[in-house]
């Protein structure tokens, strides 16, 4: 890199010079005093072009001498308004590449190369100036500015094999890059039809995205991460379903933990959507309460089909606290799946009571604004949901109880009638 930029040098050096018509660059500052280091600065003086107009012969720069010595160490150049040597733009950079910080002399290097003048002005200028001078009589004068001229020719020449070896690699570059990128978009494709798992399809869409992508396939490989995403979740969704019928129905709550262990190694992102985190409480709530509902004792005098039997009559009869205490004993026999059944039933239909007990009470409340009846609508709602937790209307319930307390808060701040 360093080699390639000392000719660079030269070149908009020379380009500065001859071009009587160019805009004078945005001036650098090296970090310090703004003067070149004390190991260039007689380089940087010799550097300078010198013409006094009176006939004085002045001869090409030697750029290589310019950069003799070890670079000095600066992590930042300072851009003034006044005018530069480009001699201390390259100071700038030739420390900026020594001290690692390519981010900051890349934008130095774009300054000078968009301020000077093309390779055409400097030739074009180059061969008006000796012009003059032969037309002045001033032979020895042109003949040195076409022989300073000349001796870019080797260099310029380098430039251009530097220019279409560095165009062949990134060529290359490329034409890897694209062959990765279609390896790796091929291989998700495939993973996709064979419905593989989230995390493999994920990992290889990461490493997809951390080319330089076109918008359409960047879209392309996020919309494979959503869809892989989806069909984990429906996954997961079957495992709780297996989950809630271990615990609900057969009462093996050590293969429903199981389950659950394997559930919760799944993508964090799958989890989420499916409230993961609240299905271990559960469990554990479902087995204390099926603890507490055994009785041994109850069981050696009572058959558990007679029992289904009376509790499916006191249903019919609406007495719902008592079919749903005699549907709990049968949850520790083999009737377990039958007596769930028939205490989501029970459950549905008290609760069901429960919702218009409290809606006739509240109603009776908006005319007489009796305290009481707003309270028993509220008990209401409580003993359906303390009896009958996993009820399907657990939602509503809790919204209507909410709004039986709000007017309960409202009655008590403004004093009962």
């Amino acid at each position: 890199m360093l080699s390639l930029l000392k000719p660079l040098s030269a070149f908009c050096f020379f380009g500065i010079l001859l071009a009587s018509c160019s805009q004078a660059p945005a001036p650098v500052l090296c970090p310090g005093e703004g003067q070149a280091h004390p190991s260039r600065a007689k380089n940087v003086q010799d550097s300078t072009p010198r013409s006094s107009g009176h006939g004085e012969n002045w001869h090409a720069p030697d750029f290589g001498s310019s950069y003799a010595g070890s670079p000095i160490v600066d992590t930042n150049c300072l851009v003034s308004e006044t005018s530069f040597p480009f001699s201390h733009v390259q100071v700038c950079v030739d420390s900026l590449l020594a001290a690692g910080n390519v981010e900051a002399a890349i934008p130095l290097l774009r300054m000078v190369v968009n301020s000077q003048n093309s390779l055409d002005d400097v030739g074009r200028n180059s061969i008006l100036l000796a012009r003059l001078l032969y037309r002045q009589g001033r032979t020895q004068e042109a003949a040195t500015v076409l022989e300073s001229f000349q001796v870019f020719k080797p260099q310029i020449l380098a430039w251009m094999d530097s220019a279409e070896a560095l165009d062949a690699r990134m060529r290359q570059d490329a034409e890897l890059r694209a062959q990765e990128t279609h390896s790796l978009a091929k291989q998700i494709s495939n993973l996709m039809v064979v419905k593989s798992n989230y995390r493999l399809v994920r990992s290889l869409t990461d490493s997809l995205r951390t080319f330089a992508l076109s918008d359409s396939l960047r879209n392309w490989s996020l919309l494979q991460d959503s869809i892989a995403l989806s069909r984990g979740v429906e996954l997961l969704r079957t495992d709780l379903g297996r989950i809630h019928q271990l615990v609900w129905e057969a009462g093996k709550y050590d293969s429903a933990r199981v389950l659950l262990a394997r559930v919760q190694q799944s993508p964090p992102e799958a989890l989420a959507l499916l409230g993961v985190d609240s299905i271990s409480a559960w469990i554990a709530k479902q087995e204390t309460t099926d603890v507490a509902a055994r009785d041994p004792k109850f069981w050696k005098t009572h058959d558990p089909q007679k029992v289904l039997t009376e509790a499916r009559q006191l249903k019919t009869q609406a007495k719902w606290e008592a079919a749903a205490k005699l549907l709990q004993k049968l949850l520790q026999t083999s009737l377990r799946k039958e007596a769930r059944q028939e205490l989501s039933m029970v459950g549905e239909q008290y609760c069901t009571q429960s919702r218009q007990t409290a809606a006739e009470k509240f109603s009776k409340y908006r005319k007489d604004h009796k305290p009481q009846g707003l309270q028993v609508a509220v008990n209401a709602l409580d003993r359906c949901l303390e009896l009958f937790p996993e009820t399907s209307a657990r939602s509503k319930i809790i919204q209507n109880r909410a709004l039986l307390v709000q007017e309960q808060s409202k009655m008590n701040s403004a004093g009962t009638p």
